[in-house]
C-alpha cells in the first residue's frame, strides 16, 4: 500500500467506526427493543462495508481487526494502527453524543466481571466472527454479497447476545455507550477470535475452492484408468 492508501484506510476506519458507534448508541438511547437495534446495526454495517470495504476492509471494530489478525489476514502493525483508530472513533462518538443530547451519558456497565454478560457477548461475537471469516476467505464474492453476509452475521450475533447483554459485540461501541467493562471488551474479542478460527478450521476447504482429499484421490484414479 502507498502512503496515501494507508492514510485513506485509517480515515475510513475512523469515519466508519464513528458512524456505526453513533448509530448503535442512538438506538440504545431511543429504544429498548433489541430487534430494532440489531436491524439498525446490520443495515449501517452493511452500508459502510459497501462504502469503505475496498479502502480498509471496513472492519469498524477492534475485535474484528484482532480476529482478522488471528487468521493472518492483516499484519500486526496494521492491526495495531486500526485498533487505536477504532477506539478513538468510539471515544469521539461518546463525546459527540453528549454534546448533541446536551447531557452526560450515564455508565451502563457494572464494575467487576459479569460472567453472564461476557458469555453472551462472546457467543454472539462467535456468530459474527464466522461471517467475518467467510468474507475474508471468500474473495470471489461480490461486495454486495459480502455486505449481506456481514449484516446477517451482526444481526444474528446481536440478537443472541441481547438475551443477557446490551448486544454490542464491539469494544469501540462499548466506549461510546459507556459500557466499558471486561464483559464488553473481552467478550467480543474472545468470541470473534473463536468464530473466525472455527470457520477457518472447519469450512475453508469447502468455500475457497479446495477439493476434499477424497474427491482428489478419486479423480486421480479416474485419470489413471483412462491412460
Amino acid at each position: 500500500m502507498t502512503g496515501r492508501q494507508k492514510v485513506a484506510a485509517v480515515i475510513a476506519e475512523f469515519v466508519g467506526t464513528y458512524v456505526l458507534a453513533s448509530a448503535m448508541l442512538a438506538m440504545l438511547v431511543r429504544t429498548n427493543f433489541e430487534f430494532f437495534s440489531a436491524t439498525a446495526a446490520a443495515v449501517v454495517y452493511g452500508g459502510l462495508y459497501l462504502i469503505f470495504g475496498s479502502v480498509s476492509g471496513s472492519q469498524l471494530n477492534p475485535a474484528v481487526t484482532i480476529a482478522n489478525w488471528s487468521i493472518r489476514k492483516i499484519s500486526s502493525l496494521s492491526a495495531f494502527v486500526l485498533i487505536i483508530t477504532q477506539l478513538l472513533a468510539g471515544l469521539a462518538a461518546w463525546k459527540a453524543a453528549q454534546y448533541f443530547l446536551g447531557q452526560a451519558l450515564s455508565k451502563t456497565a457494572t464494575g467487576g466481571v459479569n460472567w453472564r454478560v461476557l458469555t453472551a457477548e462472546a457467543i454472539g461475537a462467535t456468530v459474527f466472527g464466522m461471517a467475518v471469516a467467510a468474507v475474508a476467505y471468500r474473495k470471489e464474492l461480490e461486495a454486495t454479497k459480502k455486505a449481506a453476509i456481514l449484516s446477517v452475521g451482526l444481526f444474528g450475533g446481536i440478537l443472541v447476545a441481547s438475551l443477557a447483554s446490551n448486544g454490542l459485540l464491539n469494544p469501540a461501541v462499548a466506549i461510546a455507550a459507556r459500557s466499558v467493562s471486561w464483559a464488553y471488551i473481552a467478550g467480543p474479542v474472545i468470541g470473534l477470535i473463536v468464530g473466525a478460527n472455527l470457520y477457518n478450521v472447519i469450512f475453508t476447504d469447502m468455500t475457497i475452492g479446495t477439493r476434499p482429499s477424497v474427491i482428489k484421490s478419486s479423480s486421480v484414479k479416474a485419470k489413471s484408468k483412462k491412460k
